[in-house]
């Protein structure tokens, strides 16, 4: 009878939730719009398409020849090529598909907070406040701007409330659901926010859930030991190409780059007082991720009365500050995978997860005096603020007088700022200050009749300020370019003969909301888009040779140099792909009889031997076979491939197989044979289960767990 009144419940939440999301992405549901804001436009949506070609056309892309002079595919993670999501690019136009599978992240993020939330005896209305919380909070909303990032965000909550589960009855079925939700977080294509939800997760089995500790330390060992070997398909040529690329070993400048600035914290009370990113009056360095969660949420953190949450949030928060304290100074040199990642405001993730219970706690501790006296706190505070509005145009001119008189350094670290974008500035936080007070007076006079109330209030306030950092538009419009590009492009040119795009311009992007620097990046990666191959691109891992040599004085290999738009030297080639070593700008020297993603077959037919250079990054992983006898391939000017071949008639073949990838995916077998036999096992004890209750008896322990309460 209990699990029933649970179902129903946890049914009308679901719809809630769906009513909310309607509600909050409005924009996106009932008017058309799509997200297609900085990495979703420069690298998701051209991946996607370039995946979404190949696999239509029965291959499995290893390689992106279109990039980099030839890069990595499949081992770039943060691609998330793996990822369930990823069915909807084959049903619907990209953006579309985007857009979708976003509002479904934020779904999945709600519910899995909710859940973590009951698991830990909130109450059914508080529970639905910390996923208010955390789902829409600024971090999350945020995070859509890069889906990767949205998508294992979403799935923290999930590790939490299964870890929650597992340890309060162990089971076979209860192990395999985390290992589930582990692989999934480790397939959602970002690393840096997998493992900050791993060590709070780890946290949270050590000191806030029940059992023993041998038990728990065994217990993690195997969920993570059966989810390396499930995920090993992908994480394995990750790890290769990591190890590889431009990211390895930069040190700790590199690991605090994007810090969040301490002047953010204010952000947690005031929303807008620094600025706003999207329309250029931010003005604090730092906080791309917007970490607001709302005041009356902050006043519920506040009310709640558990530690182990508010040391997380507390410490989350102060390692999200990075360069700016000592604190992550001290976890880069002493916590291992700290120095791998960069942009430590990304710990503003463990810290909305643990704000979005207390907050739930706090509803539920609350007292009805404390909220009486937000009211006051809040009448005093929009009284304030609509003074503060109506006098702005002038306390912007005396803070600008104020800064004439701060020493130089002061004068330096505000460069650029204006009495307009001072005046906006003090306009914006006035407005937000009137805003959230008005909502703390009505939150004080509806408490009383009904806390469901309060928790709309939060979702209004929510409503109004976490939506700061998000872009979208039109779909017609980023529709109508891709499918010009795709349509035009690969109709009146030959992929395999056509040379390096260089400084080529599609005519199509007149986009006044980008940048020129996102601009000059997208051009490159719309090429796999097109099917032309260039040595420019923008990824997450670039191979670190090719990189070293792209950048150097010499890197020509054809004896032209052009100068980059970007304002760097990189390797720019105006003759073919392939020729004789003997004659470089010969233009047909080779004939090619295919050229695919991880294949490319050729005809040479000399009258003397010589060396068949192929302008196309030396990774390892290529083989090649001259008449189907394996050969050897030499590097070319430090980077590209070269193979010698007798006089006569010959054919070449490149293949591109890396051995990483074969032990992943050897791996992945290993894992997913295990996982067969342990759901077979599940299924028997639920049978002598079943044969036990019929008999009588009690239900039969396939193993025996001693759970205890902390």
């Amino acid at each position: 009878m209990k699990d029933s009144m649970e179902k129903r419940r946890n049914f009308v939440v679901l719809i809630v939730f769906i009513l909310l999301i309607a509600v909050f992405f409005y924009r996106q549901i009932f008017l058309g719009q799509v997200f297609y804001c900085c990495d979703n436009l420069l690298i998701n949506i051209p991946s996607k398409l370039f995946l979404v070609d190949e696999l239509r056309q029965g291959r499995f892309p290893l390689w992106n020849p279109y990039i980099f002079s030839g890069s990595p595919f499949f081992a770039d993670i943060n691609l998330a090529l793996l990822y369930p999501m990823n069915a909807l690019y084959f049903i619907l136009p990209p953006f579309q598909a985007l857009t979708v599978g976003a509002l479904l992240d934020i779904f999945v993020g709600l519910m899995g907070m909710y859940l973590l939330c009951r698991s830990l005896r909130c109450s059914t209305t508080a529970s639905i406040l910390g996923a208010v919380v955390f789902g829409f909070s600024g971090t999350m909303v945020t995070y859509i701007n890069n889906i990767p990032m949205l998508q294992a965000a979403s799935l923290a909550p999930w590790l939490l409330w299964g870890w929650k589960r597992l340890l309060q009855k162990p089971s076979i079925a209860r192990y395999l659901g985390i290992v589930v939700i582990a692989s999934l977080q480790v397939l959602a294509g970002h690393p840096q926010l997998t493992y900050y939800s791993w060590l709070l997760a780890v946290l949270f089995v050590l000191f806030a859930c029940p059992g023993k500790l041998l038990q728990k330390i065994g217990l993690m060992s195997a969920v993570v030991l059966l989810t390396f070997f499930l995920t090993g398909v992908q994480v394995v040529p990750f790890m290769e190409f990591a190890m590889l690329s431009t990211r390895a070993g930069r040190g700790f400048a590199y690991a605090s780059f994007d810090s969040l600035h301490p002047l953010n914290i204010v952000r947690l009370f005031i929303p807008n007082v620094v600025g706003v990113l999207r329309d250029g009056t931010a003005w604090a360095q730092g906080g791309s991720v917007y970490g607001y969660i709302g005041v009356l949420a902050v006043i519920f953190v506040f009310a709640a009365r558990l530690r182990f949450w508010k040391i997380i949030a507390g410490v989350a928060f102060v390692l999200a500050l990075g360069k700016y304290t000592p604190v992550f100074t001290i976890a880069y040199w002493l916590v291992p995978g700290i120095a791998g990642f960069r942009s430590p405001q990304h710990f503003l993730l463990p810290f909305t997860i643990a704000v979005s219970v207390l907050a739930a706690y706090g509803l539920d501790d609350v007292k009805k005096r404390a909220i009486r006296n937000i009211g006051v706190i809040g009448m005093m505070g929009g009284i304030g603020g609509g003074l503060l509005y109506l006098f702005s145009a002038n306390l912007a001119g005396l803070v600008l007088e104020l800064l004439v008189s701060y020493p130089t350094r002061v004068l330096e670290k505000l460069h650029g700022f204006s009495l307009g974008m001072i005046e906006t500035v003090v306009q914006l936080t006035a407005m937000n200050i009137l805003m959230v007070g008005i909502l703390m007076v009505t939150a004080g006079l509806v408490w009383r009749k009904s806390r469901n109330a309060v928790v709309l209030l939060v979702f209004f306030e929510l409503f109004l300020f976490s939506q700061n950092g998000l872009v979208s538009i039109n779909q017609n419009e980023p529709m109508r370019w891709f499918a010009g590009m795709r349509g035009q492009e690969k109709s009146i040119v030959d992929p395999l003969q056509y040379p390096y795009l260089g400084k080529k311009e599609f005519g199509v992007f007149n986009w006044d909301r980008e940048s020129a620097w996102q601009v000059s990046i997208l051009r490159p990666n719309l090429n796999m888009v097109a099917g032309l191959p260039t040595p420019y691109g923008y990824a997450s891992l670039v191979y670190r040779e090719y990189q070293m040599y792209a950048s150097s004085a010499s890197a020509d290999p054809t004896g032209v140099q052009l100068d980059d738009p970007t304002g760097g030297k990189v390797a720019m080639l105006t003759g073919p792909r392939l020729f004789f070593l003997d004659k470089k700008l010969q233009k047909h020297p080779v004939e090619i009889q295919s050229y695919t993603s991880n294949d490319v077959r050729l005809l040479t037919n000399r009258n003397e031997a010589g060396t068949v250079v192929f302008i196309d990054v030396n990774y390892p992983g290529w083989r090649v076979r001259v008449d189907g006898k394996e050969s050897r391939i030499k590097t070319y000017e430090k980077v590209y491939k070269s193979v010698w071949v007798e006089k006569g008639s010959h054919e070449i073949r490149f293949t591109f197989f890396p051995q990483s990838f074969q032990v992943g995916l050897l791996m992945s077998g290993i894992g997913g044979v295990v996982s067969i036999a342990l759901i077979f096992l599940a299924g028997q004890k639920v049978k002598k289960d079943k044969k036990h209750v019929r008999n009588g008896k009690r239900p039969h322990k396939l193993v025996d767990f001693t759970v205890v309460e902390l």
